[in-house]
């Protein structure tokens, strides 16, 4: 899933796969992770791969401020 990119001065174009936290993780694990950024709590990923560790904490992140 691709969200296309909105022409708006105050926030950047989306250029990645967020659907890529859905294959790696399942949907409780997605809520418990919103719920602890949310929440201000510590989050530890681990992954095999470097650039997938950093796509998924990337989506992560921006799940909370999708409108």
């Amino acid at each position: 899933m691709m969200l296309p990119a909105t022409l708006s001065a105050d926030r950047e174009p989306v250029d990645f796969d967020i659907s890529v936290i859905f294959k790696c993780l399942d949907i409780q694990c997605v809520l418990l992770v919103i719920e602890s950024i949310l929440m201000q709590q510590r989050i530890v990923f681990t992954a095999s791969s470097y650039p997938l560790l950093t796509l998924v904490t990337k989506v992560s992140t921006f799940l909370l401020f999708i409108s």
